[in-house]
């Protein structure tokens, strides 16, 4: 944790650093727990007060207490944001998948075991082999096989079959609010963000539900981490240039491990390019998509977070409603779990 915040304090004194090139935004680290732990030690310790830039932004979001970055500085400072490595994450979804313990919701445990069927255009098999546990593209793959399954009719199955269709499906909306940012071109920055709120609200409903049977604490740490970097993501922009476009698909750091990719092979005997299982979109119809894709509305003005917010809470209250999670959005203990982990 030292050495992180003596890069941070360096950045700040350096000629060549803050002053030159501007303040931090971000710092990044892959997945090991050390590193987690010392970077929200560092990052969120305060919650974000009157005074801060970015406080009227954030203010009237109901349970979002977020926290920032100070390093005991006398004036208020924009946060700086925890990039978790996106990709890691939704590895670590799949990862769960294709365990024996598998994901826990309504008391059906959705397994490799329940997911082990053969499916049309690919092999489930080969979505659910534990051997390439990094594969990204695997992990997108599976996870929108499982948002197809929201699509059956429950009414053709029997009892036993329906209630781990229930499961499957409210699994795939929650998925389907986690994807849809970044694989659909035609959304606009609100509807990005009201779509990870949403996910964001699902994660922790069911979360609180079945615990650590549904999620292990530091993935959901991460889920939750990302969710937030985006939403304060938008208000930073902001204040820099109303007017420059957010591109999610950028939040993490997986362009900073495709760099260290290549460092470490040099000197080898293999060519230097990003590595494959690294790329979220090595898909079909996902092959190109890149920033410049996206053709929606992105640029930081156009997107209220209170407006996006109120439509995700009330959304996804009527999801949890529908596959009968008893799960009140509004209560104190259930904002005491979201986002400010």
């Amino acid at each position: 944790m030292r050495t992180i915040q003596i890069l941070v304090e360096a950045w700040k004194r350096s000629p060549d650093g803050e002053r030159k090139n501007g303040p931090l935004f971000s710092v990044s680290t892959d997945g090991c727990p050390l590193r987690r732990r010392a970077l929200f030690m560092l990052c969120m310790h305060d919650e974000i007060r009157p005074g801060n830039p970015i406080y009227e932004y954030v203010k009237n979001l109901p349970g979002s207490i977020f926290v920032l970055h100070e390093f005991k500085r006398k004036l208020p400072l924009l946060p700086l944001l925890i990039l978790f490595l996106n990709h890691r994450s939704l590895s670590g979804i799949r990862g769960d998948l294709c365990s024996n313990a598998g994901m826990v919701i309504k008391n059906v445990c959705v397994n490799r075991e329940l997911l082990n069927h053969d499916w049309s255009e690919t092999s489930i098999h080969a979505l659910l082999d534990p051997a390439d546990g990094q594969n990204v593209s695997k992990a997108i793959k599976l996870l929108l096989c499982i948002v197809e399954l929201g699509k059956l009719d429950l009414a053709n199955y029997d009892p036993s079959e329906g209630a781990e269709l229930e499961a499957l499906s409210l699994l795939g909306e929650m998925f389907h609010a986690l994807l849809e940012p970044f694989i659909n071109v035609r959304l606009s920055l609100s509807e990005q963000i009201e779509s990870l709120v949403r996910f964001s609200h699902l994660l922790c409903a069911l979360y609180m539900q079945n615990g650590t049977s549904f999620m292990s604490n530091q993935l959901y740490s991460d889920l939750q981490t990302m969710v937030k970097n985006a939403i304060l993501t938008v208000p930073k922009v902001r204040l820099i240039n109303g007017r420059l476009k957010v591109y999610i698909c950028l939040l993490g750091d997986d362009v900073l491990e495709a760099l260290f990719g290549r460092c470490r092979m040099i000197g080898g005997h293999y060519p230097i390019r990003k590595p494959e299982r690294l790329k979220l979109m090595r898909m079909r119809d996902l092959d190109h998509i890149r920033p410049s894709s996206f053709a929606g509305e992105l640029s930081a003005d156009s997107c209220d977070l209170q407006m996006c917010w109120s439509r995700a809470v009330s959304n996804a209250d009527k999801i949890l409603l529908k596959y009968g999670v008893k799960m009140p959005l509004l209560s104190q203990n259930y904002f005491n779990n979201l986002i400010q982990i």
